[in-house]
């Protein structure tokens, strides 16, 4: 899910108006893909965030396993039903993650196909 923000990394306001109390309550599979280079939108504090609501809404543990989608990708354990992946590449930025990203995505999204 892309929650907001253009191509172009302008977000219009975006990062001032987030509100995860307005997000869904329902436990979703979710791939969080955050460059740690991300001078934009940085890892710190809003990865973070983005991280803890999804851990929160899927119940699961904050412990997480080495992923088969990257070497870069870990999967959080104890959730309820649902697949939380973050991926956090060393070195990208506010950016498409290429080469990798396209196939990430793809990988992680035949889990449910």
């Amino acid at each position: 899910m892309f929650q907001g923000g253009f191509e172009d990394g302008s977000f219009g306001g975006f990062l001032n108006t987030v509100d995860f109390s307005d997000c869904t309550n329902t436990p979703l599979s979710t791939l969080i893909v955050h460059g740690l280079a991300d001078g934009v939108v940085p890892f710190v504090p809003y990865g973070q965030d983005a991280i803890a609501f999804w851990l929160n809404s899927g119940s699961c543990q904050s412990q997480s396993q080495a992923s088969p989608l990257n070497a870069d990708c870990r999967e959080f354990i104890g959730c309820d039903g649902v697949d939380v992946v973050l991926c956090d590449p060393p070195g990208v930025g506010h950016e498409v993650w290429d080469p990798f990203g396209p196939g990430v995505l793809d990988a992680f999204l035949r889990r449910f196909f």
